[in-house]
């Protein structure tokens, strides 16, 4: 556990361009629409986001094709 931690502060640390404090978290609806995985994957970017102490919005989407700014779905739909 303790190289997952020393990693991920080491990525922070050479990270070459600044964060962007526009940033956002697309998933679907937590009650109606979210898969088990889908909220377990969220949960962990969110989590990371927060121990790194970047700044970022979660956008809540209907539908996969509406997830993206460019309406590509990315996972396999």
């Amino acid at each position: 556990m303790s190289a997952l931690l020393a990693d991920a502060a080491a990525v922070q640390l050479m990270g070459s361009s600044p964060w962007s404090g526009d940033t956002k978290l697309y998933q679907p609806y937590e009650v109606e629409q979210i898969l088990l995985s889908d909220f377990v994957s969220c949960l962990a970017v969110k989590a990371y986001l927060k121990m790194c102490k970047l700044p970022f919005t979660v956008e809540l989407r209907t539908n996969a094709e509406f997830m993206s700014p460019s309406g590509m779905c990315l996972l396999d739909c």
